[in-house]
């Protein structure tokens, strides 16, 4: 996660970058104008733009430096931000999959149209959730544990799901959990757990 004094700089520096374009502008009219008002000896010519071509080009890499500190900054922001989503979908997991579970043992069955399982979930949910997130999160789970739960599609292509009611319920909970422990933010005392 980017931290507050690191994006401040950043901004800083960008804004920064930005008036010096400006400052540049205004004095490169300033010289065009000087050009024309007073005609410089070829000796003159020469040191002058070779003085111009040098802080051109540091402007050129200042500029660049700047642009790839903004790009990375943007860049960790965007990983940040899909790890929060990852874990966050994790979490509600752990919750899914108990109703999930309950869902075909009372039915007494372990095929079922996606369909009255997304209905199912989003009535027993107590938090607010689409019914296309209630898919992405079952599928995730698919990826998680396919020994336990898996998606596929009717021969009137319908999408099934199959719940394997010999893999333990438990099995899949812990299966999350390793799977939130791997996701889980870097601290200065931890180190990453094996993958």
């Amino acid at each position: 996660m980017i931290s507050r004094n690191k994006y401040t700089t950043i901004l800083s520096l960008a804004k920064a970058t930005k008036k010096r374009v400006e400052v540049d502008a205004k004095q490169k009219k300033v010289q065009d104008a000087k050009k024309k008002k007073v005609p410089a000896s070829p000796v003159s010519k020469k040191s002058k733009s070779t003085a111009s071509r040098r802080r051109k080009e540091l402007i050129d890499r200042v500029r660049a430096k700047g642009q790839k500190t903004i790009e990375e900054a943007f860049q960790e922001m965007a990983n940040a931000s899909a790890k929060k989503r990852q874990r966050t979908m994790l979490n509600r997991l752990l919750d899914m999959t108990d109703s999930i579970s309950f869902m075909y043992m009372s039915s007494n069955k372990n095929v079922m149209y996606l369909g009255e399982v997304i209905a199912t979930l989003k009535e027993s949910l107590n938090i607010p959730i689409s019914q296309n997130e209630i898919v992405e999160h079952l599928e995730h789970l698919s990826k998680i544990a396919p020994d336990w739960c898996t998606i596929s599609y009717s021969l009137d292509q319908k999408k099934l799901m199959k719940i394997n009611h010999s893999f333990p319920v438990k099995n899949v909970l812990a299966l999350i959990e390793i799977e939130l422990v791997r996701t889980a933010p870097k601290s200065a005392g931890q180190s990453q757990p094996p993958q």
